[in-house]
């Protein structure tokens, strides 16, 4: 089984100098912060992170690393940043098979439409919820039967959970 964890990146500042350099607000650190802290306490730690070069993405990893209990390889991917959902599953394609656990850290809309066009079945109210809205951070977990990286294809995944701010406020210790 390959398990995927998709994260758009926290809240950044609306202003800087280009939109790659934009950082995160405050409150995009504290909810980075508690999706790092989530996926610690669910036992989710992956064993590669991709993550895009934009300054809010990088900024959303290493805070969500900081709550793991072992920091994952990780490598800047700088065709994430408005990356087509073909670019995505190409990076897909080419994460090397003994990785089981990948954590993506992207931008909307590519995070987004990519979660959707994998995750054919599974909670269906976080299936209902992601196709709803996506909002900053947000993460989700879709689970693979497929044993290679390179044979997941649109729909094949199964949606283990969508993770909101807002559903963490609604979860015990969230």
């Amino acid at each position: 089984m390959l398990r995927l964890i998709l994260l758009r990146h926290a809240e950044a500042v609306s202003r800087a100098a280009t939109d790659l350099e934009r950082r995160l607000a405050d409150a995009g650190r504290a909810g980075a912060a508690r999706m790092g802290a989530y996926l610690r306490k669910s036992g989710i730690v992956p064993d590669l992170a991709i993550v895009s070069p934009a300054v809010r993405a990088r900024e959303t990893f290493e805070i969500v690393e900081q709550q793991l209990p072992h920091r994952p390889k990780h490598r800047l991917e700088p065709s994430l940043y408005n990356a087509s959902l073909e670019a995505i599953h190409a990076l897909l394609a080419q994460v090397p098979d003994h990785v089981r656990t990948l954590l993506i850290v992207g931008h909307n809309p590519s995070v987004a439409e990519f979660a959707c066009a994998l995750a054919g079945d599974g909670d269906r109210n976080g299936l209902a919820g992601m196709r709803r809205s996506f909002p900053a951070p947000c993460l989700v977990v879709i689970d693979f039967r497929e044993t290679e990286w390179r044979d997941i294809d649109e729909g094949h995944g199964w949606l283990d959970r969508f993770v909101t701010l807002a559903s963490l406020d609604h979860l015990p210790n969230g």
